[in-house]
């Protein structure tokens, strides 16, 4: 499964680069990478190694395509509203802490559709190469 999320980005990403790179005005490729690689846990190392190679392909194709003004980011949402599992799959909340953080459910959503929409737009011409993490980063350790 992790092979094929890195063959998908890969693909995808060729192929968008070379129909921006044929029709000459630029744009902008994004790759929503998982937050579990970021902060390891449990038995996670895979995972973590699939976010690292993500990152680094993206910060690659940014330098190799930004000449034909071209721009490769990553955003990388936190799960803003995910339950805490330790290694044994149990719950880890932390003790007299409520793990489903109700006032803040969806607000990854909208954070990493913020970031999408800021990344697309002309005030982010020259943003590329970048991991944008949004959201609340305290759910998750």
């Amino acid at each position: 499964m992790l092979f094929r999320r890195l063959k998908s980005v890969y693909l995808c990403s060729q192929r968008a680069a070379r129909l921006m790179v044929q029709q000459g005005a630029g744009g902008c490729i994004i790759t929503v990478s998982p937050f579990a690689g970021i902060e390891p846990a449990g038995s996670l190392a895979a995972y973590g190694a699939l976010h690292g190679a993500i990152e680094a392909f993206m910060s690659s194709i940014a330098r190799d395509l930004a000449p034909f003004g071209v721009r490769a980011n990553v955003v990388i949402p936190a799960p803003a509203n995910a339950q805490r599992v330790g290694a044994n799959g149990a719950s880890a909340a932390r003790p007299g802490e409520n793990a489903n953080h109700g006032a803040l459910e969806g607000l990854e959503t909208l954070d990493a559709a913020s970031a999408v929409a800021f990344l697309i737009s002309d005030a982010a011409v020259h943003v590329t190469g970048q991991a944008i993490h949004v959201g609340d980063r305290s759910t998750s350790w």
